[in-house]
């Protein structure tokens, strides 16, 4: 997503109004809004170091709309208070920036305003003092995946650097303050229902306007510390939808298709030749991945914790060895033992239909409630479908990029990209099924190229090994039906390749919305991989009974 700003909600024309020495507020390029910077490797130990913390609150004796915000990490934290009231906020609107000691916060701005709190479980609590006055707060965790939290802009126009801070609080309650440097505070009026973050500042008397876009604090420093603006994807989203990932990964001992695609990737990479048929399938497949993707690949797998990629992969990792070649009979073995293949009906397939299904197209995007964080913009949305038509080779396919998803919002592809079904290298096969498993994405970055070269041989292999293994996949599609539990494996592949790529992902700037899958049977009609019909996919999270993002891919149209 890339911020795109729908309406002009706060304007500031001629002198501004934010002094640093004097209001004791941080310089511009403090937690500035930067594009994440290039690490060096780390070690295990630093790679499962815990992400920063923030903690939203109400000021107490303080105006209704006080709020403070305050963002941990390691032995740092920054923290900023600002309200809906010019007055408190002449006196009390700071940015704080300190040290962790113990438990233990404290900071003074120039200006001589004093924070003073400690940390105990999941709540910061102190004071601000200024002036003889004080006020006390309790300042609740939020959830990294959630519209709360702490947002900032910062910029350079007509010579003043501006700066400008959000606090959004768990009810979506919404205050700022801002200005230029030198100048005094001014604050903020409250987005329209549904708006954006956003400012513009002018020069009087020029038509000439600058937006400010902003970013969400996730660190104590500039650069890879701070959100590149418009970006809601950030350190603390990415940490909670990991924990998440690892909880269901718990429940269900691992992904063994999973173990499967990263003992290819090894093997292929320590330039082993295939030793059995089905390696001849997967090194080929391999082949096509660009220079370096793969290295990358395993690089940032092997920064997980140990601990955490035995939980990932599950005890099937355990059988396999990087010096043996893959038989499709091992890999048959943990597939069947997988609990989630375990708990399918097995089916064996019916008697051949008749029909021939010629075009698949699937037009329509509906936003039922954006990703978060809400504020920092609309959604950017593509999808990426694998295609199965028979039990040929699988084949995969990315759509463009659908822009200005706000909740409520309806669009469609362009005809090229709602068609799901003939893809390249496919062709239509009297009788046989048509499997369509889709992943949707939100986008926040621009790389959507080298993001499929670098997922769509990792889904290739795994639906290759998972299904082959099982079925077998033949050119023509005609000698072999697919079961319902190996339609219902090409879902679970393509989930295990996306798991698989968890760390490269984070560096496209991509979030992954979910995995459904549709079947479209020779006499036209769609089905679920169980046989039951289906008019729709369904890329939905909730957690806590909270509705993190909602979409559905609809309209479907199929031609015989």
């Amino acid at each position: 997503m890339t911020a795109k700003l729908r309406s002009r909600l706060w304007t500031w024309t001629g002198a501004a109004l934010v002094a640093t020495a004097t209001a004791g507020v941080i310089a511009p390029n403090f937690l500035a809004a930067q594009p994440p910077a290039e690490t060096a490797a780390k070690t295990e130990e630093t790679a499962a170091a815990a992400p920063a913390r923030t903690f939203v609150g109400e000021m107490k004796g303080a105006p209704e709309s006080a709020r403070i915000a305050v963002v941990m990490d390691g032995d740092k934290f920054v923290a900023y208070v600002c309200s809906g009231d010019q007055s408190f906020n002449d006196t009390f609107s700071r940015w704080f920036r300190g040290n962790v000691k113990g438990g233990n916060l404290s900071a003074k701005t120039d200006c001589e305003a004093v924070l003073s709190a400690t940390l105990k479980g999941d709540a910061v609590s102190g004071s601000i003092t200024k002036e003889g006055k004080k006020h006390e707060f309790t300042a609740a965790a939020v959830a990294g995946d959630s519209n709360a939290g702490l947002f900032r802009a910062g910029d350079t126009f007509d010579d003043n650097d501006f700066v400008v801070g959000w606090i959004v609080d768990e009810k979506e309650n919404v205050v700022g303050t801002g200005g230029v440097k030198g100048g005094k505070v001014q604050t903020l009026a409250p987005p329209k229902p549904g708006g954006n973050l956003q400012a513009q500042v002018t020069k009087k008397g020029d038509d000439k306007a600058k937006v400010l876009e902003p970013g969400k604090v996730t660190g104590t420093g500039a650069g890879a510390d701070a959100s590149k603006p418009g970006v809601k994807r950030d350190k603390a989203a990415q940490a909670e939808a990991f924990r998440d990932f690892m909880d269901e990964r718990k429940k269900s001992d691992g992904n063994a298709i999973q173990a499967v695609l990263l003992h290819q990737v090894r093997r292929f990479l320590a330039g082993k030749k295939p030793e059995t048929k089905l390696e001849e399938k997967t090194f080929a497949i391999l082949k096509t991945a660009p220079k370096g993707t793969l290295q990358d690949y395993t690089k940032d797998w092997d920064k997980i914790p140990k601990a955490d990629r035995d939980t990932i992969l599950g005890s099937a990792a355990k059988e396999l060895d990087d010096n043996k070649g893959l038989e499709a009979s091992a890999v048959k073995k943990l597939v069947s033992n997988m609990p989630q293949v375990k708990t399918l009906r097995a089916t064996k397939p019916t008697a051949t239909p008749t029909g021939t299904i010629k075009k698949v197209t699937i037009p329509t995007v509906k936003c039922i409630d954006e990703t978060n964080p809400e504020f920092l913009g609309s959604d950017e949305i593509f999808a990426i479908h694998t295609v199965v038509v028979g039990t040929t080779p699988p084949q995969v396919k990315r759509t463009g990029l659908l822009t200005g998803f706000d909740d409520g919002v309806t669009k469609n592809f362009a005809d090229a990209d709602a068609t799901a079904f003939p893809l390249p290298g496919q062709s239509s096969i009297d009788g046989a099924e048509v499997v369509i498993v889709t992943t949707l994405y939100e986008d926040d970055g621009s790389g959507l190229a080298d993001f499929i070269k670098f997922m769509k041989p990792l889904i290739e292999v795994a639906v290759v090994a998972a299904v082959d293994a099982l079925n077998g996949t033949d050119e023509s599609g005609k000698d072999k039906k697919l079961t319902d539990v190996e339609k219902a494996l090409i879902k679970l592949a393509v989930d295990a390749a996306i798991a698989a790529a968890l760390g490269p992902i984070e560096k496209f700037l991509v979030e992954p919305l979910g995995t459904d899958s549709i079947v479209i049977k020779p006499d036209g009609s769609v089905v679920s991989d169980s046989g039951g019909a289906k008019s729709k996919m369904t890329f939905k999270k909730v957690k806590n009974g909270d509705v993190k993002y909602h979409y559905e891919l609809t309209g479907f149209g199929v031609q015989k």
